[in-house]
């Protein structure tokens, strides 16, 4: 109980934005729960909360670590066609997208999305996360109509969340980076200045998903100045 309470906490410390504090509570929670019985689910959750932790704080050789033990242990404790497993490989193809493995990035994916239509209980913003990251991948192995293709989909789970909702503009943001690669510097700009508009009016203005927004926007800035 006390793992969990920890893993829960770490949670909502990474959402506020507290990065070192939700590594401390994370690190606690695996070590409980690694005590208890390390083939639990609760044991590779937490080392997939742990991934993203430290993805975010800029250690992408632990992080790539830590979600590929992630991965490993959903389909112990789960079974390979379980729809944790898709997330899972979703979650490696990101970090493995970041450090520019695009190809490996792809392979993790196309498992993911086989795994996602046919499990039961797929989280259809999940699969929307994973679609979104696809098309991200799919537009940098110049794949650009697998991409749009993948983008659809997801704002389609998108649009029913409510319009208040963060994630709501997740799939816009995939539009606008798909844009930027494509070299179609006018639409990405103008896709991601209505992302800002949505986001800054749903988040603090100190939130890393703004901030994101923030800097995209200065950047694509700087490259139509040139």
């Amino acid at each position: 109980e006390h793992a969990a309470m920890l893993y829960d906490l770490s949670g909502m410390l990474y959402y506020t934005g507290d990065d070192a504090q939700a590594l401390d509570k994370i690190q606690m929670a695996i070590e409980l729960f690694e005590e208890i019985n390390p083939t639990l689910p609760q044991v590779a959750d937490a080392y997939s909360g742990l991934g993203a932790i430290l993805q975010v704080s800029g250690d992408s050789a632990g992080a790539l670590q830590a979600l590929e033990s992630a991965l490993e242990r959903r389909i112990v404790a789960r079974g390979e066609k379980h729809f944790t497993v898709a997330e899972a490989h979703n979650n490696l193809a990101y970090v493995l997208y970041e450090t520019g493995k695009y190809q490996d990035a792809y392979d993790h994916l196309k498992v993911g999305v086989v795994i996602s239509r046919d499990a039961s209980g797929t989280n259809e913003q999940n699969f929307a996360n994973l679609l979104e990251t696809l098309a991200l991948t799919a537009a940098r192995l110049d794949r650009m109509e697998e991409a749009r293709q993948a983008i659809n989909e997801a704002e389609i789970f998108r649009a029913k969340l409510p319009d208040d909702h963060p994630m709501r503009t997740h799939a816009l943001d995939a539009r606008a980076d798909v844009a930027m690669i494509a070299g179609d510097l006018e639409t990405a700009r103008r896709l991601w200045q209505e992302v800002f508009e949505h986001r800054s009016s749903v988040l603090p203005e100190d939130h890393r998903e703004v901030v994101k927004v923030v800097n995209r926007l200065q950047e694509l800035d700087e490259m139509l100045s040139q």
